[in-house]
Formats: structure tokens, sequence, C-alpha cells
């Protein structure tokens, strides 16, 4: 019987998920249907048309890269990607989110291109109420939306400075022709 405030190991927080299969690389579309997530950084690797190989997500997941430790929150039905993608579906008592950032904080030290799956079951989880839970998602929600708008901001205005520095010298330049 599960009760809140309470450290479990990181396999019982864990659901079975019934798995799909895994697309090739090599089978990505660069427009299609249903996205493919793999384990790359970025958030979609590709596409595929074939609906008898999506994951259909009611609760969102969480995909993790044996090989490269990306994670990603996903609350969209996908096509699974090649090798090394892991599907975590936390079980009932567990917000996903909160879940994803539990993982963001406590993820193993990485060994270089090799398993790490098998590195997760050492983590202890702190396993608050879900209302606790859903109040630390909000505030960290927050907090990254912050970093992500300042984030763009900085973007736009290193973005100025290049035009800037660009418009300078080319003002120089044209001087020095005269």
């Amino acid at each position: 019987c599960f009760m809140s405030n309470q450290i479990i190991k990181f396999h019982k927080c864990l659901q079975k998920v019934k798995p799909t299969p895994k697309l090739p690389k090599k089978e990505y579309l660069e427009s299609g249907k249903f996205p493919v997530i793999s384990q790359e950084s970025s958030l979609i690797s590709g596409y595929y048309n074939d609906s008898d190989m999506l994951f259909k997500v009611d609760k969102p997941v969480i995909v993790f890269g044996d090989h490269t430790q990306v994670i990603k929150y996903i609350d969209f039905s996908f096509i699974r990607g090649a090798d090394g993608t892991k599907i975590l579906l936390p079980i009932d008592e567990i917000n996903t989110k909160y879940f994803y950032y539990f993982l963001m904080l406590h993820m193993p030290k990485s060994k270089g291109y090799a398993r790490h799956f098998k590195l997760l079951k050492d983590i202890d989880i702190n396993i608050p109420s879900l209302k606790v839970q859903e109040k630390y998602v909000a505030k960290l929600d927050k907090y990254f939306d912050n970093i992500e708008k300042a984030e763009l901001l900085a973007s736009k205005k290193i973005m100025q400075l290049h035009s800037l520095k660009k418009s300078i010298l080319s003002k120089e330049l044209k001087n020095i022709n005269l």
C-alpha cells in the first residue's frame, strides 16, 4: 500500500508499459502524421505514418534515452524511436512531471555510450502527496517558463549585437575606401 511522504525505489514508481515497435532511424521521415520520439536531444526526431506503431498517451510519460540519458516529458501520442528509447509511466500516486523533474535533478553520472537505465534502479525517490507534488510542479514550471523567456530575450539581444557590429564594420570600411 502506498503512503505519501515516503521514499521508494525507482522501479516501484513505475507501471508496466506495453511495448510498441521501435522505428529504425533510417525510416524516420521529415514530415508525417505522427512524431517520432527517440533518445536524441531534440524533442521530436522525425515523423512516421503507420498508426499501428503509435504509442497512445493517456497519462503523460517520460521518455528516457538509455545511452544518452536524455529525458523528455511527453504528453502526446508518438512513435517510439530506435534502440535505447525507454518509456516510463509513473504509478498513479506520482505526478509524471514531478517524476520528470526529480529525475532531472538525480540523474546518475554518465558512463559514456553505455546503458544507463540500470543505474536508475539505485535512485530513492521522495514521494510527497499528490497535492504537494502539484505545487512543486507549478512552481518549477513557472521558473522554467521565466528561464525560457530570458533565454529568448538574450538570444534576441545577441542577434541585435551582431547586427550592430556588422553595421559599424560596414560603415567604417566604407570610410576607409573614401
